[in-house]
């Protein structure tokens, strides 16, 4: 699942000095996964692996948002506690039938983005509960990022937890074209290559790319590095394992800098060049 708890402060010198502190992880967590003791996961752990790393800013959302009933709760206790913690942008986790008081919170604590779960929750994207949501985050012109699944392909086998199916994926990219869309967690990107071409507005992270050796660079030679950004999946995942390929993939400097930075800005700026 990465590398080894030995290897990651050597790991993190290696890695920090050519990345010039321009680096942007759009899919980590914060607060406690009930089915893991994760060690080193605390708000503070993050901070500092991120500095380490140079990591410029991170997108997060709670654990807690994912399994409390009360998921908005989740999200304003946390909005609270990191209020003084600008390096780190906080998401809530939406689900159809858990929307009440949702437009308020968007009203107070103005988030640029929204995060579903569907394998998790247990509904499809091409359900029509999932429209107000989407229609939502149109209105309010809110990234909709997805994950077809956030552990490792062990935990979705102890748990009976399919990843969301690629037909359920293509459809959402499908009817909403023109809509700022990130598809997380995917154990491949090929199906989505047409789309990621064709689409201005579609991007997806590379948070679960692992190994073989030269897997970045395939998908780059399979898709445009400037609508691939960043993840790491932080603390399932060590930020690490998913940073290393990037920073020792030979890929050009331009696409690399994509990946690790650019493409999350311009997803965020609402930026629609055509690739």
């Amino acid at each position: 699942m990465g590398l080894s708890a030995n290897t990651n402060s050597l790991s993190a010198e290696h890695l920090a000095a050519p990345l010039a502190g321009r680096v942007f992880d759009v899919s980590a967590w914060i607060g406690s996964y009930p089915f893991r003791g994760i060690p080193h996961s605390s708000l503070d752990d993050l901070k500092r692996k991120m500095t380490e790393l140079r990591i410029e800013r991170a997108i997060v959302a709670p654990f807690e948002a994912i399994f409390w009933e009360n998921n908005l709760d989740a999200y304003e206790q946390w909005a609270k506690q990191l209020a003084t913690h600008s390096e780190l942008e906080l998401w809530p986790v939406v689900r159809p039938g858990a929307t009440h008081g949702l437009e308020r919170l968007l009203d107070r604590f103005k988030p640029r983005g929204i995060r579903l779960l569907p394998n998790y929750h247990c509904y499809r994207l091409s359900d029509r509960s999932v429209e107000p949501i989407l229609n939502l985050a149109r209105e309010r012109d809110m990234i909709v990022q997805v994950f077809a699944r956030i552990a490792d392909e062990r935990w979705h086998h102890m748990l009976h937890l399919p990843g969301v199916d690629t037909a359920d994926l293509e459809y959402l990219t499908s009817v909403c074209p023109d809509q700022r869309v990130l598809i997380s967690g995917l154990n491949s990107h090929s199906f989505l290559a047409p789309r990621l071409r064709d689409q201005p507005m579609l991007y997806a992270d590379v948070s679960r790319v692992r190994g073989p050796q030269f897997a970045i660079e395939k998908l780059v030679n399979e898709l445009p590095a400037n609508k691939l950004i960043f993840g790491s999946l932080w603390p399932i995942q060590i930020i690490e394992g998913t940073l290393w390929q990037i920073t020792t993939a030979e890929i050009k400097p331009a696409q690399r800098d994509a990946i690790l930075f650019g493409s999350a800005q311009r997803l965020l700026a609402g930026d629609k060049q055509m690739v």
